[in-house]
């Protein structure tokens, strides 16, 4: 029951999300499943679950970075977009090489780069749209 009422809350708040908050939800899950991956492999790659729970994490991650890159105008952001793109493709090959070889510090070191990138979208959110943040709204509701 817990989970259809978090799925249904879920759902709500992808529909009634403006643009940005969407954005910025991509960027929560990319470092959320990131920080996934650090604890199963801190939890030891040696036990099978664990390995398959960081692949996992860090394909859901990797989905998430091209669902940003895949969301850029290149005709309407010019060459920020540009600047996105590149940066997006950075992050890319960062998930391949620390999914590669459980390089934990290259993935903290892409959670603390998305992080900052995501605080810029967050604080363009609230000047275009005056709401709150995301990560404010995003929790479940205690059930």
């Amino acid at each position: 029951m817990y989970q259809n009422l978090k799925d249904s809350y879920v759902e709500n708040m992808l529909f009634s999300a403006n643009p940005l908050q969407l954005i910025i939800i991509a960027y929560d899950k990319a470092i959320e499943f990131m920080e996934l991956a650090i604890e199963a492999i801190d939890a030891g790659l040696d036990n099978i679950d664990n390995l398959i729970k960081k692949c996992e994490y860090i394909t859901k991650a990797t989905e998430a970075v091209a669902i940003l890159h895949d969301s850029l105008n290149f005709e309407k952001g010019g060459q920020v977009a540009k600047d996105l793109s590149n940066f997006y493709r950075v992050i890319l090959e960062g998930l391949l090489i620390a999914n590669q070889k459980n390089d934990k510090e290259l993935l903290q070191n892409m959670i603390m780069m998305l992080s900052g990138v995501k605080q810029a979208w967050e604080e363009l959110e609230r000047r275009e749209y005056g709401s709150k943040s995301v990560a404010t709204e995003k929790a479940a509701p205690a059930v």
